[in-house]
Protein backbone atom coordinates (compact mmCIF):
# COMPACT_ATOMS: atom_id res chain seq x y z
CA UNK A 1 0.00 0.00 0.00
CA UNK A 2 1.13 3.41 -0.69
CA UNK A 3 0.12 7.14 -0.03
CA UNK A 4 -1.13 8.45 -3.39
CA UNK A 5 -0.30 12.57 -4.28
CA UNK A 6 -2.94 15.06 -5.49
CA UNK A 7 -6.49 14.63 -4.31
CA UNK A 8 -5.32 11.73 -2.28
CA UNK A 9 -3.14 13.89 -0.37
CA UNK A 10 -5.40 16.02 -0.23
CA UNK A 11 -7.53 13.97 1.35
CA UNK A 12 -5.35 12.80 3.38
CA UNK A 13 -5.22 15.95 5.53
CA UNK A 14 -8.59 16.28 5.28
CA UNK A 15 -9.54 12.73 6.85
CA UNK A 16 -6.66 13.58 9.91
CA UNK A 17 -8.78 16.52 10.65
CA UNK A 18 -11.88 14.24 10.62
CA UNK A 19 -9.96 11.94 12.48
CA UNK A 20 -9.03 14.44 14.92
CA UNK A 21 -12.62 15.66 15.22
CA UNK A 22 -14.07 12.61 16.22
CA UNK A 23 -11.66 11.41 18.84
CA UNK A 24 -12.80 14.37 20.27
CA UNK A 25 -15.97 13.47 20.01
CA UNK A 26 -16.17 9.83 21.11
CA UNK A 27 -13.14 9.10 23.64
CA UNK A 28 -14.50 11.91 26.15
CA UNK A 29 -17.46 9.93 26.09
CA UNK A 30 -17.78 7.52 28.91
CA UNK A 31 -19.49 4.12 28.80
CA UNK A 32 -22.84 4.88 28.81
CA UNK A 33 -24.34 2.14 31.44
CA UNK A 34 -25.26 2.31 34.93
CA UNK A 35 -26.14 -0.38 37.28
CA UNK A 36 -25.18 0.47 41.09
CA UNK A 37 -24.64 3.63 42.68
CA UNK A 38 -20.97 3.84 42.32
CA UNK A 39 -21.82 4.56 38.69
CA UNK A 40 -24.69 6.93 39.34
CA UNK A 41 -27.16 4.20 38.66
CA UNK A 42 -30.44 3.81 40.49
CA UNK A 43 -30.61 0.29 39.83
CA UNK A 44 -31.05 -1.83 43.32
CA UNK A 45 -29.71 -5.80 43.44
CA UNK A 46 -32.41 -7.41 41.31
CA UNK A 47 -33.37 -4.61 39.38
CA UNK A 48 -32.48 -2.88 35.52
CA UNK A 49 -32.40 0.10 33.60
CA UNK A 50 -33.48 0.65 29.81
CA UNK A 51 -33.24 4.65 28.79
CA UNK A 52 -31.25 7.09 26.46
CA UNK A 53 -28.86 9.45 26.59
CA UNK A 54 -27.77 13.09 24.82
CA UNK A 55 -24.22 13.83 24.70
CA UNK A 56 -22.80 17.34 24.25
CA UNK A 57 -19.53 18.42 23.51
CA UNK A 58 -18.07 21.02 21.00
CA UNK A 59 -18.41 20.40 17.50
CA UNK A 60 -20.59 17.23 18.42
CA UNK A 61 -23.72 15.62 19.47
CA UNK A 62 -24.11 12.47 20.77
CA UNK A 63 -28.00 10.43 20.70
CA UNK A 64 -28.30 6.40 21.95
CA UNK A 65 -29.67 3.85 24.13
CA UNK A 66 -28.85 1.29 26.71
CA UNK A 67 -29.53 -0.97 29.19
CA UNK A 68 -28.23 -1.91 32.66
CA UNK A 69 -28.58 -4.65 34.98
CA UNK A 70 -27.94 -4.59 38.52
CA UNK A 71 -27.10 -8.79 39.47
CA UNK A 72 -27.93 -9.89 42.63
CA UNK A 73 -24.66 -9.71 43.73
CA UNK A 74 -22.12 -7.17 43.77
CA UNK A 75 -22.02 -7.31 39.62
CA UNK A 76 -23.56 -5.07 37.42
CA UNK A 77 -23.59 -4.88 33.19
CA UNK A 78 -24.93 -3.09 30.55
CA UNK A 79 -24.75 -2.29 26.75
CA UNK A 80 -25.30 0.69 24.58
CA UNK A 81 -25.24 2.11 21.42
CA UNK A 82 -25.77 5.31 19.60
CA UNK A 83 -24.51 7.90 17.07
CA UNK A 84 -22.33 10.60 17.15
CA UNK A 85 -23.31 14.42 14.61
CA UNK A 86 -20.05 15.46 14.07
CA UNK A 87 -20.51 19.14 12.54
CA UNK A 88 -19.84 20.07 8.95
CA UNK A 89 -19.31 15.88 8.33
CA UNK A 90 -22.42 14.34 6.54
CA UNK A 91 -21.78 11.00 7.70
CA UNK A 92 -22.24 10.20 11.47
CA UNK A 93 -19.89 7.78 14.10
CA UNK A 94 -21.72 4.57 14.86
CA UNK A 95 -20.92 3.70 18.48
CA UNK A 96 -21.62 0.70 20.80
CA UNK A 97 -20.13 -0.01 23.98
CA UNK A 98 -20.55 -2.15 27.33
CA UNK A 99 -19.11 -2.45 30.82
CA UNK A 100 -19.04 -4.75 34.20
CA UNK A 101 -18.38 -3.40 37.42
CA UNK A 102 -17.99 -5.21 41.10
CA UNK A 103 -18.97 -3.62 44.07
CA UNK A 104 -16.71 -3.89 46.58
CA UNK A 105 -17.86 -3.81 50.31
CA UNK A 106 -18.14 -0.14 52.23
CA UNK A 107 -19.49 1.38 55.24
CA UNK A 108 -21.85 4.50 53.84
CA UNK A 109 -21.20 4.54 50.19
CA UNK A 110 -20.78 2.50 47.17
CA UNK A 111 -17.39 1.72 45.47
CA UNK A 112 -16.55 -0.09 42.47
CA UNK A 113 -13.43 -0.76 40.16
CA UNK A 114 -14.97 -1.55 36.08
CA UNK A 115 -13.92 -2.32 32.98
CA UNK A 116 -15.42 -1.83 29.87
CA UNK A 117 -14.73 -1.79 25.79
CA UNK A 118 -16.30 0.42 23.20
CA UNK A 119 -16.15 0.38 19.15
CA UNK A 120 -16.76 3.54 16.96
CA UNK A 121 -16.84 3.66 13.29
CA UNK A 122 -17.36 5.82 10.40
CA UNK A 123 -16.73 6.05 6.64
CA UNK A 124 -17.20 8.38 3.71
CA UNK A 125 -16.14 9.72 0.26
CA UNK A 126 -15.14 13.02 -0.92
CA UNK A 127 -14.63 13.74 -5.01
CA UNK A 128 -14.38 9.78 -5.41
CA UNK A 129 -12.17 8.91 -2.46
CA UNK A 130 -13.46 6.56 0.59
CA UNK A 131 -11.82 6.82 4.11
CA UNK A 132 -12.63 4.82 7.03
CA UNK A 133 -12.41 4.97 10.09
CA UNK A 134 -12.71 3.08 13.37
CA UNK A 135 -11.45 2.96 17.13
CA UNK A 136 -11.53 0.40 19.87
CA UNK A 137 -11.25 1.72 23.52
CA UNK A 138 -10.59 0.13 26.69
CA UNK A 139 -11.42 1.74 30.29
CA UNK A 140 -10.36 0.73 33.54
CA UNK A 141 -11.23 2.50 36.50
CA UNK A 142 -12.79 3.61 40.18
CA UNK A 143 -16.23 4.62 40.66
CA UNK A 144 -17.37 6.05 44.07
CA UNK A 145 -21.15 7.22 44.55
CA UNK A 146 -23.55 7.41 47.08
CA UNK A 147 -27.83 6.59 47.45
CA UNK A 148 -30.06 9.31 49.30
CA UNK A 149 -33.28 8.14 49.85
CA UNK A 150 -34.52 4.71 49.77
CA UNK A 151 -35.50 2.18 47.05
CA UNK A 152 -38.95 3.00 45.12
CA UNK A 153 -38.89 6.65 46.20
CA UNK A 154 -37.19 9.98 45.25
CA UNK A 155 -33.37 9.30 45.55
CA UNK A 156 -30.58 11.50 44.85
CA UNK A 157 -27.30 9.95 43.58
CA UNK A 158 -24.28 11.87 43.09
CA UNK A 159 -21.19 9.71 42.05
CA UNK A 160 -17.95 10.48 39.82
CA UNK A 161 -15.36 8.08 38.79
CA UNK A 162 -11.47 8.00 36.95
CA UNK A 163 -9.03 5.58 35.57
CA UNK A 164 -7.31 4.64 32.37
CA UNK A 165 -8.71 4.59 28.98
CA UNK A 166 -6.79 2.93 26.27
CA UNK A 167 -7.40 3.30 22.77
CA UNK A 168 -6.32 2.41 19.26
CA UNK A 169 -7.64 3.83 16.09
CA UNK A 170 -7.26 2.34 12.64
CA UNK A 171 -7.77 4.05 9.28
CA UNK A 172 -7.72 4.04 5.68
CA UNK A 173 -8.07 5.86 2.30
CA UNK A 174 -8.45 4.84 -1.00
CA UNK A 175 -9.43 6.26 -4.33
CA UNK A 176 -9.78 3.26 -5.93
CA UNK A 177 -6.31 3.33 -7.41
CA UNK A 178 -3.60 4.13 -4.23
CA UNK A 179 -4.58 2.59 -0.94
CA UNK A 180 -2.87 4.44 2.68
CA UNK A 181 -3.42 2.67 5.56
CA UNK A 182 -2.13 4.41 9.53
CA UNK A 183 -2.99 3.24 12.88
CA UNK A 184 -2.21 4.73 16.23
CA UNK A 185 -2.82 3.86 19.72
CA UNK A 186 -2.92 5.49 23.38
CA UNK A 187 -3.18 5.29 27.05
CA UNK A 188 -4.95 8.04 28.59
CA UNK A 189 -6.79 9.67 31.92
CA UNK A 190 -10.35 10.22 32.17
CA UNK A 191 -12.60 11.86 35.00
CA UNK A 192 -16.10 12.38 35.03
CA UNK A 193 -18.78 12.88 37.36
CA UNK A 194 -22.47 13.67 38.22
CA UNK A 195 -25.68 13.06 39.88
CA UNK A 196 -28.97 11.24 39.25
CA UNK A 197 -32.22 11.83 40.14
CA UNK A 198 -34.71 8.73 40.18
CA UNK A 199 -38.67 9.49 41.22
CA UNK A 200 -40.31 5.81 41.55
CA UNK A 201 -39.56 4.01 38.66
CA UNK A 202 -38.59 7.00 36.18
CA UNK A 203 -34.85 8.47 36.46
CA UNK A 204 -32.86 11.66 34.45
CA UNK A 205 -29.42 11.77 35.40
CA UNK A 206 -26.50 14.75 34.19
CA UNK A 207 -23.05 14.61 34.22
CA UNK A 208 -19.55 15.75 32.91
CA UNK A 209 -16.46 13.77 31.60
CA UNK A 210 -12.84 14.31 30.02
CA UNK A 211 -9.53 12.80 29.21
CA UNK A 212 -6.17 14.16 28.54
CA UNK A 213 -6.43 13.07 25.08
CA UNK A 214 -4.96 15.67 22.54
CA UNK A 215 -7.66 18.10 21.09
CA UNK A 216 -10.61 16.19 23.29
CA UNK A 217 -13.00 18.41 24.89
CA UNK A 218 -15.35 17.87 27.68
CA UNK A 219 -18.62 16.17 27.62
CA UNK A 220 -21.96 17.17 29.00
CA UNK A 221 -23.91 13.37 29.52
CA UNK A 222 -27.50 13.65 30.20
CA UNK A 223 -29.50 10.55 30.46
CA UNK A 224 -33.02 9.29 30.76
CA UNK A 225 -34.76 5.95 31.62
CA UNK A 226 -36.65 3.26 33.32
CA UNK A 227 -35.92 1.53 36.65
CA UNK A 228 -37.58 -2.18 36.79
Amino acid sequence: MKNGSGRMGQFNRRSGFLALAILGGVLTLPVGVQAQACLGGPAMPGQFTMGGTVNLADGMTGYGAGASANLEGPISVGASAGIRDIDNVDSNVTVVSGRMAYEVPTEGFSACPFAGVGYATWSDSFQGVSADISEVSLPLGMGVGMRIGENGSTALIPSAEAGLLYYRLSGSVSDGMDRFDDSTSETEFFVGGGATLQMGHFYGRAGVAKTTADGSDAVVNLGFGLVF
